[in-house]
């Protein structure tokens, strides 16, 4: 699937939804056309699942019977909600002309642009609220009115509040794509100074699945997160160690191979990495400190592997 913005071709898993580009932008699958929208059986499918019963009962008995017109008069109060809901959604994979316009004629998921700019001005606006206050104590170092640096894996972002945007220090760091964080990172950093005290001190390591709000979303977090690792910068033993330390981990006892990446200053994420055989390809896992939950959600955590994994992908394959 080619990047929006520089036109390289990204290969995307079965079950992945989006991947970030060498160019630092995040590229989303296109989504298939949900089945009502399409099929000539949409009326009976939906009214079986709101009434119940079947095809047949809904389209015989439903005109002398009471609870059958109830039935139908929920069906088509579902199937007009449904249409307005398609109708009016911004994302440019809704149903409306104008986002068909913008996507081609397409239903398609959408560039995250939208949904990533409201993150980021909540995000900034509840770090604007602190006041400066508790941010040294997170690794910021304030280097003029509102306007901080903060070491951010191997490099250093600049905050800057009256701007709303986030950048990197100097201009040009090597490793970052297109010397830029990327909406994710930038969205990260904020969240990581939006955190209030107090912080915990974490006296041991957890995997996403000891997160209790995550644990139904840990088979898919393995696929995404470690499918992909184990895919590519983790495919095997020496790529693996090659791409940790590009990207400035520090060795860790864990696994077979194991590094730790000071991603934020009160924020480390460990890997542990086990290698295949002629059944079984390597494997790995993440871990967090167990105080992880004080600066980052679960959905946010998510984001941090994804976007570890892709630096840890892209340094893989620097040549």
């Amino acid at each position: 699937m080619p990047c929006p913005r520089c036109g390289r071709t990204v290969e995307l898993f079965g079950d992945e939804l989006r991947l970030l580009c060498r160019c630092g932008q995040w590229v989303f699958r296109e989504a298939l056309p949900a089945c009502f929208q399409w099929c000539p059986a949409a009326d009976k499918c939906l009214g079986i699942i709101v009434g119940g019963g079947s095809a047949a009962d809904l389209a015989g008995g439903a005109h002398g019977d009471p609870g059958r017109q109830e039935e139908q008069r929920r069906l088509q109060d579902l199937k007009a909600r449904i249409a307005a809901a398609m109708a009016n959604c911004p994302r440019p994979g809704g149903a409306g002309a104008a986002a068909r316009a913008e996507t081609g004629g397409k239903i398609a998921i959408p560039e995250p642009q939208q949904s990533y700019r409201q993150a980021f001005e909540r995000g900034l606006e509840q770090l604007r609220s602190r006041n400066g206050e508790g941010l040294a104590e997170l690794g910021a170092r304030p280097t003029a009115p509102g306007r901080y640096e903060l070491p951010v894996l191997d490099g250093v972002f600049v905050i800057d509040l009256p701007a709303g945007r986030v950048t990197l220090a100097g201009g040009d760091q090597p490793g970052w794509p297109e010397n830029a964080p990327g909406e994710a990172w930038a969205i990260l950093a904020v969240h990581y100074l939006g955190s209030r005290p107090p912080w915990r001190e974490p006296s041991k390591w957890i995997s996403f699945a000891d997160l209790p709000e995550a644990r139904g979303y840990n088979p898919v977090y393995r696929g995404r997160v470690l499918g992909r690792l184990c895919a590519t910068a983790g495919r095997d033993r020496q790529t693996f160690i090659r791409a940790c330390t590009r990207l400035g981990g520090e060795r860790f006892e864990a696994g077979e191979e194991g590094f730790k990446f000071q991603v934020f200053p009160r924020v480390p994420v460990a890997i542990a990495w086990y290698s295949g055989d002629d059944e079984f390809r390597a494997g790995a896992s993440l871990v967090f400190p167990e105080n992880i939950t004080d600066f980052f959600s679960a959905e946010d955590v998510v984001v941090l592997s994804e976007s570890l994994v892709a630096r840890l992908r892209l340094a893989a394959s620097e040549r």
